[in-house]
């Protein structure tokens, strides 16, 4: 029929998406060996794509990632959700610093793709955040300004924090700035002292220019496994104090109760730290974290409005939504 005389061969149609999805031969390499043009290929491809000659299929877990990210978007109304996928088969097998990595690669990744000029981010420490370190690409080239959240946490951590924040900022070529004294300190007038300090002082004035933080978060509930519960950070009658104020978590070096709102007890004097609302204020806080035992700090944290963006590992990510899921359904029941 003469409505056909533009149509291509069925055959090269077919071979056309076989050298490409098969071979992985370029579009160039098939197109001189076809003796046709490259744009013919693109329009043979497209071609095959529309009869179903070639069809996609994704991994099942990979799926679910996808559709869990979704769900604890909407559910805490963030601004991203990021899930790192891991082989199911191997979840049991993996060690807490695997599944830390494959996270902290995808904070990195992240990290690079929204950075712009002139952004002010604040960092704090954590396992992981400093894993992301290892993957921040050195070529990707930014004017920004790195500054710490918090002073030094002294011997309860392997990585000084000035590291930390000088890393992040030589990777973008970009500057820092850092609170050289201790976090927590022995009265609050002390702290008053040192905030006023000229170094502290700058720092401090900074906080209200940061538009993006990074952090990992502390866990507390149900049991105590953040790093600021060593006692070589907090005294033992210090963790009480807290443990009795519902603490669920820390971020920043601040502490927040079960439902998402500071701790104020005679700590938050004492903490050389951005301010817990001030904290809030910042646009964009990224928290990045790993291990099914954060799974309520990251709960509480979400009630408080302490993250916009929420990067985890899978195993976490379903913890975090089946608990929250549970406590709707008791609220609604």
């Amino acid at each position: 029929m003469a409505s056909d005389i533009y149509n291509q061969s069925a055959f090269l149609v077919l071979q056309t998406a076989y050298l490409y999805y098969v071979d992985r031969m370029s579009q160039q390499e098939i197109a001189d060996q076809l003796n046709v043009s490259v744009t013919t290929v693109s329009r043979l491809l497209k071609k095959a794509k529309e009869e179903k000659v070639i069809n996609y299929v994704m991994d099942q877990e990979c799926l679910n990632c996808i559709d869990l990210a979704k769900e604890l978007k909407q559910e805490f109304d963030l601004q991203e959700v990021i899930i790192a996928p891991i082989d199911w088969n191997k979840k049991d097998t993996m060690n807490p610093s695997e599944k830390r990595k494959l996270v902290a690669l995808e904070g990195a990744r992240y990290l690079q793709r929204i950075i712009q000029e002139k952004d002010v981010l604040g960092i704090s420490w954590g396992r992981i955040v400093c894993d992301m370190l290892l993957y921040l690409n050195p070529s990707h080239k930014v004017d920004t300004t790195f500054v710490t959240l918090h002073g030094q946490l002294g011997d309860c951590i392997r990585q000084d924090l000035r590291e930390l924040v000088t890393g992040m900022a030589k990777a973008f070529s970009g500057k820092n700035y850092y609170l050289s004294s201790k976090a927590l300190v022995e009265s609050k007038e002390k702290a008053a002292y040192i905030k006023h300090h000229p170094n502290a002082r700058k720092v401090y004035e900074m906080f209200d220019s940061i538009n993006i933080s990074i952090s990992g978060i502390g866990a507390w509930y149900p049991e105590a496994k953040s790093i600021l519960a060593e006692n070589r950070f907090l005294l033992k009658t210090e963790q009480e104090l807290l443990q009795n104020n519902r603490v669920a978590g820390d971020i920043g070096l601040r502490f927040f109760d079960l439902d998402g709102n500071e701790c104020k007890t005679e700590l938050s004097d004492r903490l050389i730290s951005i301010g817990f609302e001030q904290f809030k204020r910042i646009e964009r806080k990224i928290t990045v974290a790993a291990g099914l035992e954060k799974a309520y700090a990251l709960l509480s944290a979400l009630k408080g409005e302490l993250i916009d963006v929420l990067i985890v590992d899978r195993e976490l990510a379903q913890e975090l939504l089946n608990i929250h899921m549970n406590e709707k359904e008791k609220q609604n029941g």
